[in-house]
Formats: C-alpha cells, sequence, structure tokens
C-alpha cells in the first residue's frame, strides 16, 4: 500500500533519533531495490529518486549544500495524470517538505497566477 505524509510523520520523527542501516528497520518500514544505486528505496513511498552526488557546498556552520544529478523518478501510477507531458498529481501526494529547525510544510495552499505573454519580435520567432 502507499504511504501518505499524514502516516509517516512518526517515522519521520524516529528516522531523526537514530542513524546508519537500521533507521529502515526501527521505522517499521520495508525497503525495494534501487535500479542505478545500491541504496534500497523505500516500499509504499509513492515517489522515490535514485540520484548521486556530484559535489557538496559548505554554506555555514553544519549547513551543507549537496548537488546532485536524479538518475531514475520512481512513481505510483495512481498519481501519474499524463506520462506523455510528465504532468504529477501533486495534491493526490499530498507533500511534505522540510521547512526549517523542526518545521515542515505542505502545499496545501496553491494558487495560479497567469503567464505573461508578449508579441512576437517583428518578422521572427522568440
Amino acid at each position: 500500500s502507499t504511504l501518505r505524509s499524514s502516516d509517516v510523520f512518526g517515522t519521520v520523527r524516529r528516522r531523526l533519533l537514530v542513524a546508519g542501516p537500521l533507521i529502515v528497520a526501527l521505522a517499521g518500514l520495508h525497503t525495494a531495490a534501487s535500479v542505478h544505486i545500491r541504496p534500497p528505496r523505500i516500499l509504499g513511498s509513492p515517489v522515490a529518486f535514485e540520484c548521486v552526488r556530484l559535489t557538496s557546498v559548505t554554506t555555514g556552520p553544519d549547513q551543507t549544500v549537496v548537488i546532485g544529478r536524479v538518475l531514475a523518478v520512481h512513481i505510483d501510477d495512481e498519481f501519474v495524470l499524463d506520462p506523455v507531458r510528465a504532468h504529477i498529481d501533486t495534491p493526490g501526494l499530498d507533500l511534505v517538505a522540510r521547512s526549517f529547525g523542526a518545521s515542515y510544510v505542505r502545499s496545501h495552499d496553491t494558487f495560479d497566477l497567469p503567464r505573461p505573454t508578449w508579441p512576437l519580435p517583428v518578422g521572427g520567432k522568440g
């Protein structure tokens, strides 16, 4: 079954308290083999990325930005609205993101802004 964000908050809290390869077992999660990298994916997660690290940049004390390349993206079929155009049902995923400190955010407050358009230059393409 697919994990929902509301199901994983306790798992996230437990994960922050432990380190090393036992995190998955201690959190009560299961894994599936990755295709391009050695670490496994979390089984039941609706989205999983397989990435490799390209470099890291230290931005301050105990702050590091990791820059990587995504090798594969695994998304449950139920969240793919248009596979040709890669349109994903983001509201259906009930996304959770790390904010700062112990804070997390969800993407429930969304709105659309019309994109501006300008006339093409005379005699050519934009």
